[in-house]
């Protein structure tokens, strides 16, 4: 009688090991699938004040250099002041 209840108990914790694992895996899958719906997520954020302030400044910085690309026509292009394209 005894092996029959240590047979019963291993077949109960098989049973109950295999509803946690696939209770894992179908929690795990539902966050997969909602984290990538949310590519917003995975943007990296300054993780303090000065963090924040230096990313700030570099992307002021960036901005300001791509404002004055466009005033000047021949910038992007290479063309010097002065010059046209069809010119030689």
């Amino acid at each position: 009688m005894r092996k029959f209840d240590d047979q019963a108990r291993k077949t109960v914790l098989e049973t109950v090991r295999g509803s946690l694992l696939m209770l894992a895996f179908g929690l795990a899958m539902l966050a997969y699938l909602v984290a990538i719906d949310r590519t917003q997520w995975f943007n990296l954020r300054p993780a303090s004040g000065t963090a924040a302030a230096m990313s700030k400044a570099s992307d002021t910085r960036t901005s300001r250099q791509k404002i004055d690309a466009a005033e000047k026509p021949g910038a992007i292009a290479g063309i010097h002041a002065g010059e046209t394209r069809g010119s030689n």
